[in-house]
């Protein structure tokens, strides 16, 4: 059945409102008779549907005809990297390996690259060999910006059509059909392939066999990604190594400090949190300190400090929140449409992490899962969208484009350099307002700390090295669900004490008294709040003491203020959670109302007196109420 030219009403609906009502050209209202345009020209092949869809007005839709613009102004790097592979082309080079940080713009560069070479005669088609289904419509619509029509393709429908310069395919489309697209390769004249991410070739033991069966005979293959690196020792197909060292050896490579350094990507400030961790195996009970414990206690206590049940991580996200909050209220340059992005160790975490800030904080976050059948438009719909938070464990990886994501917490298990890096590169990308940067939220391992400097060390060699000239990356692994638990699962008692350990912005490190000092001085000067890391640095470029003066401590009561309300509202919810397990049906007033003069004994109130306990004794309650549950918890199991 030939594809439908018009849009029907639910298509027109749906295009309506992912554009909120305004041309996703110009930006003016759309009025009853906008129109219902293909991004991709239906004359071309482009498929009516929502994907290739977008709302124009009238004027923007007859302007723009079948045409697809055919020049981009790139990016210097761009444009450098295009160069030098020209002349290794010229030099029958067929392998090319180009390492560019996520949110640099690689799909843009090799489709321009791409395009320049069929204009020249040099290839007569193009295969993109891309990680997910949902970076297939991905490509195509990036491509054609640069008039590259790539027809996203399934193993049945033999090759793209005639009217298209070549086809996008996913990894597990090639290792399933390998000499379908072998045959394509070499029977349809001359081929460049582009492997992008293509350190997922290395994911299963025969994807690397059977990508050389598929495109070993390739006229020219280009390598494309942003972690040049595994975890294990698979070797990537068609990649150039090092034959002394073995190591893998990019042929042009655009790292993250180069991008901060030319504006291409954001600055990111990681801030480090400690934590203490408390559990129960089958006969022992160990408590540690994140910053200082044993590597064999790292994969128990990251999950217990990860358990949304506990105290940690909601306290975690709850600073999130704010800082959230402060980007999207900034009075002098407010981003109204910045959020965040929590990555969870597995679906069923995912999930509990929802239900927790729906519970505690009043916050309904997006829910992104590979086994939801429409995740992929649910992606797409936020992306688009206004709101606040979005929660995935693996959907939203290398290569989806969400560029208003400014900040990142941490809160998987994954300890890989690699998936570190691509959760980096999920905030780094460039809007045109990123003044503020980004912030990504991490528990304060060690390893997870070494890559943070490592990453802001190269922001540090970039600045050096741009100041000479002046004169003056394993895989995650896995099928999306996180790695697999341990057969017994140890009882999780407590997890808190959520204090900043330290941050690291544009190659510095700093302590977390110098930040309190910052955020003392911001506050006195009436700066906002999300400026906190200029201010920081400037304070250090001063030699300023990383210590609060008497006179500047009021500065600090509101703060204290917060503090003692969350933990308020966190005794509040243990004891609403501790009446629940002991009288889960039925009702649990009278259970309710002891547990709370039980709890004003130990703070020595009143009831309706809380707000005169000190700290020390909400935190004591807190943690009494956190073992009285765990205890509940293990009884039942028991029984």
């Amino acid at each position: 059945m030939p594809e439908p030219r018009s849009f029907n009403t639910s298509q027109r609906v749906n295009l309506y409102l992912e554009a909120d009502g305004k041309c996703r050209s110009c930006g003016v209202d759309l009025e009853p008779g906008w129109h219902a345009d293909h991004v991709i020209p239906h004359s071309a092949g482009g498929r009516t549907s929502v994907e290739n869809g977008q709302a124009l007005c009238p004027t923007c839709n007859m302007s723009k005809g079948a045409k697809m613009p055919t020049s981009v102004q790139l990016r210097k790097w761009q444009i450098d990297h295009n160069e030098s592979y020209r002349i290794a082309e010229r030099a029958s080079r067929r392998d090319w390996l180009t390492n560019a940080n996520p949110g640099a713009g690689k799909t843009l560069c090799i489709s321009a690259l791409a395009m320049q070479l069929l204009q020249e005669g040099r290839i007569d088609r193009v295969t993109v060999v891309v990680p997910t289904l949902g970076l297939k419509e991905q490509w195509a619509t990036a491509a054609a910006r640069v008039g590259l029509q790539l027809q996203p393709i399934e193993n049945g429908d033999g090759r793209e059509s005639r009217d298209f310069h070549g086809c996008v395919v996913t990894y597990g489309q090639v290792t399933v059909a390998a000499q379908h697209h072998a045959n394509l390769t070499t029977k349809f004249g001359r081929t460049l392939v582009v492997l992008d991410e293509i350190h997922h070739a290395g994911d299963f033991a025969d994807w690397g066999k059977k990508l050389r069966l598929a495109f070993g005979q390739a006229h020219r293959r280009i390598l494309l990604t942003g972690t040049p690196f595994r975890s294990d020792n698979q070797a990537i197909p068609f990649a150039p190594y090092d034959p002394d060292t073995g190591i893998l050896k990019p042929d042009y490579s655009y790292g993250y400090g180069s991008a901060v350094r030319d504006g291409v990507n954001r600055p990111v400030t990681i801030e480090a949190y400690d934590g203490t961790a408390r559990w129960r195996d089958l006969d022992s009970e160990t408590q540690v300190e994140l910053v200082d414990m044993k590597e064999t206690d790292t994969p128990q206590a990251l999950r217990t400090i990860l358990d949304s049940n506990l105290t940690w991580l909601p306290e975690i996200i709850r600073i999130a929140n704010q800082r959230l909050l402060g980007m999207r209220t900034n009075p002098d340059e407010p981003i109204h449409d910045a959020a965040g992005l929590i990555i969870a160790m597995d679906q069923t975490h995912a999930r509990a992490i929802k239900d927790m800030m729906r519970a505690r904080l009043g916050i309904d976050a997006e829910l992104i899962l590979s086994e939801d059948a429409d995740s992929v438009r649910r992606l797409r719909a936020f992306t688009d969208s206004k709101q606040s938070w979005v929660i995935a464990v693996r959907m939203i990886s290398e290569g989806i484009d969400i560029p208003r994501l400014r900040i990142c917490v941490y809160a998987t298990n994954y300890r890989t350099e690699l998936f570190f890096r691509q959760a980096i590169g999920r905030i780094i990308r460039v809007t045109g307002d990123d003044a503020v940067g980004a912030v990504m939220f991490i528990p304060a391992l060690r390893s997870l700390k070494e890559f943070g400097k490592r990453v802001e060390d190269e922001v540090r060699h970039a600045i050096d090295l741009d100041d000479v000239i002046d004169g003056g990356c394993g895989g995650g692994g896995g099928n999306g669900d996180g790695p697999r638990p341990p057969l017994f699962e140890p009882i999780r008692l407590q997890a808190h004490n959520a204090l900043l350990d330290e941050a690291l912005y544009r190659g510095e490190q700093f302590t977390a008294d110098e930040i309190r000092v910052a955020e003392t001085a911001v506050e006195a000067f009436g700066i906002p709040k999300a400026y906190v890391m200029q201010m920081v640095r400037y304070n250090r470029s001063l030699a300023v003491p990383a210590t609060i003066p008497s006179a500047a401590r009021p500065a600090h009561v509101e703060e204290t203020h917060v503090l003692h309300r969350n933990l308020r509202a966190t005794i509040n919810e243990l004891v609403r959670r501790s009446a629940r397990l002991t009288m889960p049906f039925g009702d649990n007033g009278k259970v309710h109302a002891g547990l709370n003069t039980r709890v004003n004994q130990m703070l020595e109130v009143k009831s309706g007196q809380r707000k005169q306990a000190s700290i020390d004794q909400l935190r004591e309650v807190i943690l009494w109420l956190e073992s009285q549950i765990a205890k509940q918890i293990e009884m039942q199991a028991a029984t």
